[in-house]
């Protein structure tokens, strides 16, 4: 064992002060009378504002040079190997900026692809003659020079030998259902103003009273003409068969031979099957069979010429009985549009006119308007209320979709089938009423 093995190591040099060596430490108190320890003296309060090593620098004067720091001496490192710093990575240099930007030049019509740093050209001086362009290996003819007054246009790919790409309908939100029988409101083009048009024309049919049923009788005859050729013209489309004008003629006639009664609207029907079926076996262009063709027209005018006969009917029985279906008839198909045109779903719209045709009850039982007594007319409400949009439904499936054009038609269907059935209810409640 070495004699210097149990001393310490070197120990670092203490940091001199800016102003010189330390001052010495403070003497310590005298000791106590009882022999109590020794205590450090405690700097004073001028101690402390003015310490012996914080001196002042005399401030240069005016002219003469700046005054000089203290050099600092350097602090001798730690004993001891040093660990070693890892080298720094050398950066990779970075790959070249590339572009696929390509001009065509207007002049040879040679395409040039331009780098992305490259410079851009230099303008020829005015008045110098056309360089020569350089050789190229395009096999595409080169293009005329483009005039001064016209701009020079685009050069688009030629597409006539690309195959069309024909991308699929989106899938509709709507249920199968509502698809094949749901009812598709047109909100395009003056809708309301039509339907003040229709009201002005179904009250003007019914004020006078020596024309009341014919004037409402030529009305609803041409409304169900129109919805007849309609529908066997949204058929064509898909296949043909049945006759339109056969169709068109035989609806129009059903509502004005109603007019002279029951008798003679069973004759016009009867004649309407046989005109059908001549009309279907003298076509030669048809794609359905003989009792098929015949059929599919009777159908398009007995639904719509049915209809419309039965509101004259209803008219000759009781005029106030067709005044009261056609005020429910006007106020379902008005919320029905009001609310079903906006509606995520089939419901809404049905609901709607019900409840509005509840609200026109209440009123009707309140004031005991003809021919109903009392709360008799919430029967027939509740039959409006369900048989309306049982009609919208019908019509959509008398076309080939529910979206097919056809307005005549829709301006019949919530009366497809509650017009029949107050026709002859109303008469069984009036032989009720009168007996």
């Amino acid at each position: 064992m070495t004699p210097d093995a149990g001393r310490p190591g070197p120990r670092r040099p203490p940091r001199p002060t800016p102003g010189g060596d330390a001052p010495p430490p403070a003497a310590p108190r005298a000791r106590r009378a009882a022999g109590g320890r020794a205590r450090t003296a405690r700097p004073t309060p001028a101690d402390r504002t003015a310490p012996a090593d914080r001196t002042t620098p005399a401030r240069p004067a005016p002219g003469g040079p700046p005054p000089t720091a203290p050099r600092r001496r350097r602090i001798p490192d730690a004993p001891g190997p040093r660990p070693e710093r890892p080298a720094r990575p050398v950066p990779r240099p970075r790959p070249a900026a590339t572009s696929s930007v390509t001009f065509r030049r207007t002049d040879t019509g040679s395409v040039v692809a331009v780098p992305a740093d490259a410079a851009p050209p230099a303008r020829p001086p005015a008045g110098a003659p056309p360089t020569a362009a350089p050789p190229t290996t395009d096999p595409r003819p080169p293009t005329a020079a483009p005039s001064a007054d016209r701009a020079p246009q685009r050069d688009r790919p030629d597409r006539a030998d690309e195959p069309a790409v024909v991308l699929p309908p989106p899938p509709s939100p709507r249920s199968a259902f509502r698809q094949r029988y749901g009812v598709v409101h047109d909100t395009q083009g003056p809708r309301i103003r039509l339907a003040i048009l229709w009201l002005l024309a179904v009250v003007a049919s019914l004020a006078f009273a020596p024309l009341r049923p014919y004037g409402l009788a030529v009305l609803y005859a041409v409304v169900a003409g129109a919805a007849a050729l309609q529908v066997v013209d949204a058929w064509h489309q898909v296949r043909t068969g049945a006759d339109r004008w056969v169709a068109a003629l035989g609806a129009s006639s059903l509502p004005v031979l109603a007019t002279e009664g029951v008798r003679p609207l069973g004759v016009a029907l009867l004649l309407l099957v046989a005109a059908a079926i001549v009309a279907a076996a003298q076509s030669g262009d048809r794609d359905m069979s003989l009792l098929d063709a015949a059929g599919h027209t009777v159908l398009s005018a007995g639904l719509c010429g049915g209809a419309a006969a039965s509101l004259v009917l209803l008219a000759d029985y009781e005029i106030g009985a067709v005044i009261i279906l056609l005020i429910y008839l006007m106020v379902y198909d008005a919320s029905d549009y009001v609310v079903g045109s906006g509606a995520t779903n089939g419901v809404e719209g049905p609901v709607a006119g019900a409840l509005f045709i509840a609200a026109v009850t209440m009123v009707l039982a309140v004031t005991e308007v003809p021919p109903f007594r009392g709360v008799d007319v919430w029967s027939f409400a509740g039959l409006a209320a369900v048989a309306c949009p049982a009609g919208q439904l019908l019509a959509s499936a008398m076309l080939p979709r529910a979206d097919a054009r056809a307005p005549a038609l829709r301006r019949l269907d919530s009366a497809l089938i509650v017009a029949p059935a107050w026709a002859g209810l109303i008469g069984l409640y009036l032989q009720q009423a009168a007996s």
